[in-house]
């Protein structure tokens, strides 16, 4: 971790959501959740969100979904707080907080889906 410059970290960070988005086009679901998760800890997690917003939260984003699509409801659930607590608009917000109600919902846990 300390061998990389914040360049070339954020470059690593771009090249695993790069990697992230094709590994979901190929149904690789864990694969991408952990090449986006992966990037995201590429990036200092006490500005990451404020530095670099857009990569922030396409990889927090492409995770959210992997995670929804291999039934991991506590990560998924996790990433989308991460992804509300940081948002910048509302809009931005509202693809993590679908994945996770469909997940809840998918998997018994109507009650909890309701009251997101």
């Amino acid at each position: 971790d300390a061998l990389y410059q914040p360049a070339e970290k954020l470059q690593l960070a771009r090249w695993n959501q790069r990697a992230a988005r094709i590994a979901s086009s190929r149904f690789e679901f864990q694969t991408a959740s952990n090449l986006a998760q992966s990037g995201l800890r590429l990036l200092k997690p006490e500005t990451r969100w404020d530095e670099h917003y857009d990569l922030c939260l396409d990889l927090t984003k492409i995770a959210v979904r992997m995670e929804m699509c291999v039934g991991n409801i506590d990560r998924c659930g996790k990433l989308a707080k991460e992804v509300s607590e940081n948002v910048r608009e509302l809009t931005d917000s509202m693809e993590a907080v679908d994945a996770q109600i469909d997940l809840l919902g998918s998997s018994g846990r109507l009650r909890q889906a309701i009251g997101m």
